[in-house]
């Protein structure tokens, strides 16, 4: 019997907005991974193409995704490296760690977003990530 492949769920605009702008921010803010602070770099790929820094990063959600209310929550995401994101989705109490991380306070206040019944404006969340992408833009340009 063959198997057919899993079919993977369509990405969305405001998903890759969102991931672009967290990977920057992460380089803003430390320069790389906002866990293990492993400095990113652009890479020169042997075709002379630009890998850039944020780009080696991954966008990981605090709390998961699913919940709409977080899902695009900019204090809902760091840009971490593909071990540290491995790591914390895989740790027993990641809500240490996001304690940790940003504080008693924001992570109650992500608990209280998260159960929340949210209508997300998808429009209006694609042109404020737009924007925030161009200010960071504006800060430190990116070699594409």
């Amino acid at each position: 019997m063959i198997r057919s492949k899993l079919k993977q769920p369509k990405r969305k605009s405001e998903d890759d907005l969102f991931s672009e702008y967290i990977r920057k921010r992460a380089i803003m803010r430390s320069g790389g991974c906002e866990r293990c602070l492993t400095q990113k770099y652009d890479i020169q790929k042997d075709n002379g193409e630009v890998l850039p820094a944020w780009k080696q990063l991954q966008c990981a959600h605090l709390i998961s995704r699913r919940h709409q209310g977080t899902a695009w929550d900019i204090d809902n995401a760091l840009g971490l490296c593909g071990s540290c994101h491995m790591n914390i989705d895989s740790m027993d109490q990641k809500s240490i760690f996001i304690v940790e991380k940003i504080g008693r306070k924001q992570y109650e206040l992500l608990l209280i977003r998260k159960a929340g019944v949210h209508h997300i404006d998808k429009a209006a969340l694609i042109l404020y990530l737009k924007k925030q992408i161009e200010e960071l833009n504006y800060q430190a340009p990116w070699r594409e």
